[in-house]
């Protein structure tokens, strides 16, 4: 059953509303909690206007196995009047399991005792998808779900692992689109678990440059879930990974309004489920997200904007957890023997007081072994029923992930 708005969010959106005219502009960002249904509302933070561009750091994970995305634009299959493409099965293409394809992620949310279809979304850091506000969030109902589910290269009706899917533990959105003052729909989803440390990531970008988006080919990913209402013979039901690229058309609105990606062509290029789907660019070494979809209409995306990406940035930075930028050798200080015939010792160095866990996984990325309520600098992991080979160890807490390290077992 769908949970109330609290008298706490109540009085919160009423606060809101009554400075709507002060900050009407991107940059105060609301943050809602979604097991205590509470919210904090994080103060914009300056930054350098002088930069005209700027982007956050992508990661393919320590699942490995990057592929070279067609960076061509496509011939055959195209939007009438455009060279973008019509979607498509994105195993078609790529594997659906490699990096960047896995970086897409299916959005699903539990409302009254039911797991339902949402949107799409990418991952942009260990802990943290984006997607669109309207997502998670609409005046006319409130929030949109109890709890939310996001599942990376959801494909076939499968987890791409068993265990590769996590609960959405905060939201992140401007207090513009909460209080209806603008339309700036946009989102941070907050994991409960560190995905993006074994699927990796794309960094989010922004560019002042008008013309940097002339003849680049961009890419989506997306989870379409209703039958196209312009062609009844296209089937979607959210279940599959779908994929499109090509050019596109930089839209630039008048003055107090908004700029879009697009591909204009006059007819509806957006289906129920690809909401929050990212246009992303690549030279198959960088992977940056410049916009999310919010209208169908001539296949709209919210442009990511200076503004936006430092306010974002600054999520990223310091309020969503994440993976620290120092290296994991610093954290995970010792393990020992290499290779272990019957045991392994892991010392470790700078982690935080407390209770820890420590998970392993094989190469294929399946967990072998957990262990949970670990405290102190060193534990002992026995290599009993584990085969020979090399394992991934990753030491987590509440918080983060505190370090990653190598086993080798003869």
């Amino acid at each position: 059953m769908q949970k109330p708005i609290s008298a706490v969010t109540l009085l919160i959106a009423i606060i809101l509303f009554l400075f709507t005219e002060l900050a009407s502009q991107p940059d105060t960002i609301i943050a809602y909690d979604v097991y205590s249904q509470s919210m904090e509302v994080i103060p914009p933070v300056a930054y350098d206007s002088s930069l005209i561009h700027g982007h956050t750091a992508a990661s393919k994970g320590s699942m490995g196995n990057q592929i070279q995305l067609n960076l061509v634009p496509p011939d055959t299959n195209l939007v009438e009047g455009t060279h973008f493409s019509y979607i498509e099965r994105a195993d078609l293409f790529y594997e659906v399991a490699a990096y960047p394809m896995r970086t897409g992620v299916r959005l699903m949310g539990w409302r009254d005792d039911t797991l339902r279809n949402n949107c799409s979304a990418t991952m942009v850091a260990p802990r943290l998808v984006l997607t669109a506000a309207h997502c998670v969030f609409m005046r006319s109902q409130g929030w949109r779900f109890d709890s939310m589910l996001a599942a990376p290269a959801y494909h076939n009706g499968h987890y791409m692992d068993a265990n590769l899917h996590s609960s959405v533990v905060k939201y992140y959105l401007f207090k513009s689109y909460f209080d209806g003052s603008s339309w700036d729909d946009i989102a941070l989803l907050q994991l409960k678990e560190p995905l993006g440390v074994q699927t990796g990531w794309q960094g989010i970008a922004f560019h002042d440059d008008q013309t940097f988006f002339n003849d680049r080919v961009f890419h989506k990913l997306s989870y379409p879930n209703v039958a196209n209402p312009f062609d009844s013979a296209k089937l979607y039901n959210g279940d599959t990974m779908y994929y499109n690229y090509g050019l596109i058309d930089y839209f630039a609105g008048q003055v107090g309004q908004y700029d879009w990606l697009t591909v204009i062509n006059g007819t509806v290029l957006g289906i129920p489920g690809k909401s929050g789907s990212a246009l992303f660019y690549t030279d198959n070494q960088d992977y940056h997200v410049y916009g999310v979809l919010n209208f169908a209409n001539n296949y709209r995306h919210y442009l990511i904007t200076r503004q936006v990406f430092n306010q974002f940035k600054n999520i990223m930075d310091n309020h969503a957890t994440n993976v620290q930028e120092q290296p994991y050798d610093q954290l995970v200080h010792r393990v020992f023997p290499v290779p272990a015939q019957e045991r392994v010792t892991i010392q470790m160095s700078n982690y935080p007081p407390g209770t820890y866990s420590l998970i392993v996984y094989n190469l294929q990325g399946h967990i072998v072994r957990k262990i949970h309520g670990l405290h102190g600098a060193e534990v002992v992991i026995e290599k009993e029923n584990l085969m020979s080979g090399v394992y991934v160890l990753y030491i987590i807490n509440t918080q983060r992930t505190l370090g990653i390290g190598k086993l080798v077992f003869l």
